[in-house]
């Protein structure tokens, strides 16, 4: 089965990509899913589903329509039952997970990783980990302002989290709400704030990949377009608790995960162009999770697109 051309379903211009978990199991075909940027013809999965959330609906069980579902305090602010509940009740045949993140959809894949078992029992059935330009963990990785460009910085850096009223992200929704009103303006957003920043060398590369993949000129842009304006169709109340979720105790350090959890493979892939989520917290999490291994691509923020396949490969081999 040939499966189509990479296209992020959230929006990476606004530090919250989601990816899928692929499940393995004895269970026939439940709901594949033709986003998985690889030719999966030889892995045989029983569903690719998309439930690590994307922007709109980020650590939102309010808005989840799950039962049973309460309102998280913000004084006490506990991303896991958001992922975990769903993945549990939708995916309790699973005999393998696959959990995989960008950008910011590697916070809810690490807390998936790192989560107790007793809070969440499908965790001891994660095979692999694969993270695509990480952040770290802020409440143990004291130094992650270092890596935080100026305008991650004040987006879900120490200002967003320590202004009152959660002014800062507010701020930046209405800022980028106006953008998104239409398809163009949002593909114009996406334009300017991820294509326009490649050099000569990665505009060459990509435009291999497109015509490759039989791509128009401006698709692949469209349709991360709409994907962010999907993402936000409902709820904007991920995007406004993206600073708390990143500030909040993950409820596990890294380091000091128990031998069962660590024994687990995680692929970290960076970008030595990347100027939106910096090296620096990769590597922060190469040091922390012991069985943690790396890719390094050329290019900046989205070139794991381009080589989504040979990613996709090296992690669906990894066992533990």
């Amino acid at each position: 089965m040939k499966v189509a051309a990479p296209t992020p379903n959230s929006p990476m211009a606004t530090w919250s990509t989601s990816w899928p978990i692929l499940v393995r199991s004895s269970t026939p075909q439940l709901d594949r899913r033709t986003s998985l940027p690889l030719n999966v013809d030889y892995l045989r999965p029983s569903a690719i589903t998309h439930n690590l959330p994307a922007m709109g609906d980020l650590f939102d069980i309010t808005q989840s329509g799950l039962p049973g579902s309460e309102p998280v305090p913000q004084e006490k602010f506990l991303p896991l039952p958001v992922l975990a509940v769903p993945v549990a009740s939708r995916r309790s045949y699973a005999k393998k997970l696959y959990i995989a993140g960008g950008s910011m959809g590697t916070v809810p894949a690490q807390i998936l990783y790192g989560a107790s078992y007793d809070v969440f029992p499908l965790g001891r059935r994660i095979v692999a980990l694969l993270l695509i330009a990480p952040f770290s963990p802020f409440h143990h990785h004291k130094r992650y302002t270092h890596y935080l460009p100026w305008g991650n910085y004040f987006a879900v850096g120490p200002p967003a989290s320590l202004v009152p009223f959660n002014l800062i992200p507010r701020a930046m929704k209405i800022i980028i709400q106006r953008k998104l009103r239409t398809l163009e303006g949002a593909t114009a957003f996406v334009h300017q704030f991820l294509f326009s920043k490649m050099d000569e060398s990665e505009r060459e590369t990509f435009q291999k990949w497109r015509h490759q993949r039989g791509l128009a000129e401006g698709q692949l842009e469209r349709e991360i377009a709409q994907g962010m304006m999907r993402s936000v169709s409902k709820s904007w109340e991920g995007f406004l608790t993206m600073p708390s979720v990143l500030h909040s105790d993950w409820g596990f350090n890294p380091a000091m995960l128990d031998g069962e959890h660590m024994r687990k493979p995680m692929l970290v892939v960076m970008s030595r162009g990347d100027d939106m989520v910096p090296n620096g917290m990769a590597e922060y999490l190469l040091e922390n999770y012991r069985n943690a291994r790396a890719i390094h691509l050329e290019g900046g923020h989205i070139s794991s697109i381009w080589k989504a396949d040979e990613i996709w490969a090296e992690f669906m081999a990894m066992e533990v």
